[in-house]
């Protein structure tokens, strides 16, 4: 099955939709494991942020100052995710954060769902526990472009163990 789908991560200054901010915009556009374009962005959310979230992602101050407004990167993103079903993992909160930005997001499909569902037994399902459980390379965890890639990878891996299982398995899960 050939599809093209849009793995996408953001990173935010918090985790309150209607009052936070998105920081960066990582996304890769792939069909199967073939990577056909990438996108990564800062944005800059006209605040400080936090100390906590500058450690957690490695963004800093100064490069949100030099980065362009949401409304100036709006249309790229948009434009980036056309009608294309996204990819994400915990994928309500970039769909929460992308409709409040609007961008309306039509198809989505989360890899922590699918991951809880076939891969029963992981010690921890946030995606730094799954790309090492997994052995997935994630050289920059929190990074938004990182994270696409990784969630793409999982995806990927998600997608042939479900197709693999058999086919009253599927129907259950149906």
């Amino acid at each position: 099955m050939k599809k093209i789908f849009v793995s996408i991560d953001l990173e935010t200054t918090g985790f309150d939709f209607q009052n936070d901010k998105i920081i960066e915009v990582g996304a890769v556009k792939f069909e199967n494991n073939k990577v056909l374009e990438k996108l990564s962005i800062l944005v800059n959310p006209m605040q400080k942020i936090s100390h906590e979230i500058s450690e957690l992602t490695g963004i800093n101050q100064i490069e949100l100052d030099s980065a362009k407004e949401w409304d100036e990167v709006k249309d790229e993103v948009a434009n980036f995710i056309d009608d294309y079903p996204i990819i994400g993992h915990n994928v309500n909160f970039e769909n929460q954060f992308l409709s409040e930005n609007n961008i309306k997001i039509v198809n989505s499909y989360d890899t922590l769902s699918l991951a809880r569902i076939l891969l029963p037994n992981l010690p921890e399902y946030n995606l730094t526990g799954i790309s090492k459980h997994l052995n997935l390379n994630h050289e920059n965890p929190h990074r938004a472009l990182s994270d696409s890639l990784v969630t793409m990878d999982l995806f990927n891996i998600l997608m042939n163990t479900l197709f693999n299982l058999e086919t009253k398995t599927i129907e259950i899960l149906y």
